[in-house]
Parts: C-alpha cells; structure tokens; sequence
C-alpha cells in the first residue's frame, strides 16, 4: 500500500503490524502540523513536509488519506474537503478515532488486497464518518467541545467568563497573536458554550471575518443549520410544538454584552483593554479560580522570575517554603518535570493536581509564549 505525496513515497503496509498511536505521538504531529499550517502554502505541503519527519505509520497513512482527498481529481472528493477533516482525523476525540482506526484499517486492508480500483469508494466510506464526526464538534486549541454538550450545558457562570477572557485579554495585550489567543482563552475553560464561542471566533478570523461579527453570524449558522435535528427533542409535550426557537434567543442574548464591547474594542484598536474590561465585569467577591495556597506559589514564583532566576531554581526555592503538603508534593513532581526539560505549563498539565486546572496551564502558557511569565504570575498570584 504505498501513496506518492509530493516527493515523498510512503509505503503503509506496515501500519497493520503496529498498535495504535499514544497521546504523545498525536500530541507531537499536532505540533508539528500546526506549525507547518502558518508557513505553509497548502495542506498538501502541509502533509508532504510532515511526512518527511519520523511519524507512527497509522498517523502517516492517515496523511496520505487526506492528500488523496485534497488532491483527487474526484471533484465530489474536492467539494467535500475542509481544514477541520485534517484537525478530527489526527486530533479528535481519541475513543472514538481509535475505534474507528481500527474498523477501517482492517477494511481497507481487504480492499487494496483484494481490488485496488476499488479505493475511491471505500476513501469516501472512511471519509464520510471523519466528515460526521467533524461536524459534531467544535474543536479550539486543544479542547473539543461537542454539540450535544453545548444544547444541553447550563450558561456558563461568571467565574467561567472572568477566567477565559482575563487570558485573552492578558494575551493580546502580550503581544500574542489574536489567533492563538483564541486557542488559549478556548482551552482555559471546560464549559462547552466558551469553548464554541472562542472556536466560532477563531474560525471566522482565519476566513478574514472580523471577530465579533463572525461570532454572530457562527452562532446562528450553528444552531439554526448544525442542530436542526434537536428539534425533535426539545417538545413542549402540552401543546407539541418544538420549544428549540426558545432556546436559540437565550444563548445569543447570553453573549450580547461581550459581543458590543468586542466589537467597540476592534474598532478602536483596544481588543485586550476590553477583554480585560469583560473580564472584570464578571469577577465578584467569590471568585476564586484556585486556591488561596495555590496564590500563594504564584506570588513566590513571581519574585523570583522578577528577579531573573531560571524556573527550576524559583521552583526549587519556592517548594521548601509551602506548608500546604499536598501542593508541595505536587511542586516536587514539577521541578522533575521541568528538570527533564518541560516548560512549567508542560510540567504543571502533566500531573493529577490543582496545578493541572485549564485556566493554571492557559495562563501559563501565555506568559512563556509572550515572555513575560514574571508579569502573569504576579496577575494569578492577585486572583
């Protein structure tokens, strides 16, 4: 089973004497792919540099799939194509990609064996669950929020917003650009509705929408077109008529005040400001995002990077110091994480610990990525 992508020649036959790839070598080829899209011309580029890489051979075979998918002269192939087939193919949820791995190889396998003219059905076979599948889920830096999640959740709560809108906010005004800081404000948070929402505008950038108006008009494109089926769920079983138009006014409304202000915050060049405004509308008193011990680290680390120590020594200064014994436990795994060459939002998603907490890691994140973590650290040390 060999397919030619570009220069590159990729014999797959292999791929059925491996077990599935783990976490880190999907981990490692999003990285790399995400990278590759800013520089790239194309995805068929995209896919042929990747390639030349050392990659597990299922991920290699499921490159070679979406070439033959942007490159086939099938013009009902072409019309199927979509960024977000590549993102769900590597990316997705991972029970439900690996379940279906395995079902496909094994059919693929048999059709290749038995009558290779016969690829372009079973392509548009596997192709038509990835395309199902894609389309039941938002997808914004590494969380995945899916429909069923999103008509069914609760408004997300104001410690919800003040999270995921301190990190944009923090990340503009770093300097970040606006589309990774979409991704880290849409992984600061579990809540589907926030998730959507950053994805939508994440989305509507890369098409050369402006943000708050694309979020408008994604918003409506999703409920009215992706969620026409839940009509039959939401009933009114006095009279039987769907309640969904009920629901569609309640979640626009929801964000009709960060929408204004993100759309007076473009206009005059002021989109961290503003996200920072958001945000501090929605702190109250009880906002607590983590702990007042976990403050406390983040005040001790940001002294010491203030004062230009490296991150393992102002973590291996800081650790001795925390009497709350289960965070100092914690911080002895991350000075080993970081040891052995983490970054301390790495090192801190890495173990079972209130470190762990989307918004800890997003927030991280932003610092290293601008270089000003000294700076972030003092802003959750304040939270």
């Amino acid at each position: 089973m060999k397919f030619k992508v570009g220069t590159q020649v990729v014999d797959c036959s292999e791929v059925f004497n491996f077990e599935q790839p783990n976490g880190i070598d999907v981990s490692n080829l999003q990285k790399i792919f995400t990278e590759l899209e800013v520089t790239s011309n194309s995805i068929p580029e995209v896919i042929e540099k990747c390639l030349s890489i050392e990659l597990h051979p299922w991920l290699k075979l499921a490159l070679c799939l979406c070439n033959v998918r942007y490159t086939s002269v099938n013009q009902e192939v072409k019309n199927m194509t979509t960024s977000k087939y590549v993102e769900v193919l590597f990316f997705g949820p991972e029970a439900v990609m690996i379940k279906d791995w395995q079902n496909s190889l094994k059919n693929i396998n048999t059709f290749l064996s038995d009558s290779p003219e016969k690829f372009e059905p079973l392509f548009s076979y596997f192709l038509n669950y990835i395309e199902s599948m894609a389309n039941s889920y938002f997808r914004i830096g590494s969380a995945w929020a899916k429909h069923d999640s999103i008509c069914t959740a609760l408004p997300p709560s104001s410690e919800d917003k003040w999270v995921a809108f301190s990190i944009f906010g923090k990340c503009i005004e770093s300097g970040i650009p606006i589309l990774e800081s979409l991704d880290l404000a849409g992984e600061s948070t579990n809540h589907p509705w926030m998730q959507m929402f950053f994805s939508i505008g994440n989305t509507q950038i890369r098409m050369g929408e402006c943000l708050a108006e694309g979020i408008k008009g994604g918003i409506s494109s999703f409920l009215w077109y992706r969620l026409q089926e839940y009509q039959a769920i939401y009933i009114n079983e006095k009279d039987g008529k769907s309640d969904f138009k009920y629901f569609l006014p309640d979640f626009r409304s929801h964000f009709t005040y960060e929408l204004n202000l993100l759309d007076a915050g473009e206009s005059i060049g002021q989109l961290d400001n503003v996200s920072l405004k958001i945000a501090e509308h929605y702190k109250t008193p009880n906002s607590k995002p983590w702990s007042k011990d976990l403050s406390e680290i983040f005040s001790l680390l940001a002294l010491y990077q203030e004062s230009g120590l490296p991150i393992l020594k102002s973590l291996i200064l800081t650790q001795p110091i925390i009497q709350n014994i289960r965070l100092s436990m914690d911080l002895k795994e991350i000075i080993d994480e970081t040891g052995n060459g983490s970054t301390l939002s790495e090192a801190c998603a890495a173990i079972d610990s209130e470190f762990a907490l989307p918004s800890v890691v997003a927030f991280l994140k932003c610092g290293e990525r601008a270089g000003n973590l000294d700076k972030v650290l003092a802003y959750m040390a304040a939270q």
